[in-house]
C-alpha cells in the first residue's frame, strides 16, 4: 500500500475508528519490542499473538484489543520480574 492509499482509506475512517486503530498500532508495537507479534485469525477475526522468530502461537484467538493489552500487561511484568 503506497502512502496516498493509506491516507485515502485513512481519510474514509471516523474518529473511533481511527482511535482503535492507533490502540492496535501502539499494542503491536508493544508487542514487536518484546520480540513478538498480534496477528489476526481470519477465521474468527479475534486476535492472536506469537512468537515472532518461531511464529508459535503464545496466546490464542479468540481475544478482543483490551485481552491483548492486559495479556501483553501481564508477559512485561513476568519479564522484568525474571
Amino acid at each position: 500500500m503506497t502512502d496516498k492509499e493509506f491516507h485515502e482509506k485513512w481519510a474514509l475512517l471516523d474518529e473511533e475508528e481511527r482511535e482503535g486503530l492507533t490502540r492496535l498500532i501502539d499494542q503491536m508495537k508493544r508487542a514487536n519490542a518484546l520480540g513478538l507479534i498480534i496477528s489476526m485469525d481470519e477465521g474468527s477475526c479475534a486476535f492472536f499473538v506469537a512468537d515472532r522468530a518461531s511464529n508459535a502461537v503464545v496466546a490464542p484467538p479468540p481475544m478482543n484489543l483490551p485481552a491483548v493489552t492486559a495479556w501483553l500487561d501481564t508477559y512485561e511484568k513476568k519479564s522484568t520480574t525474571k
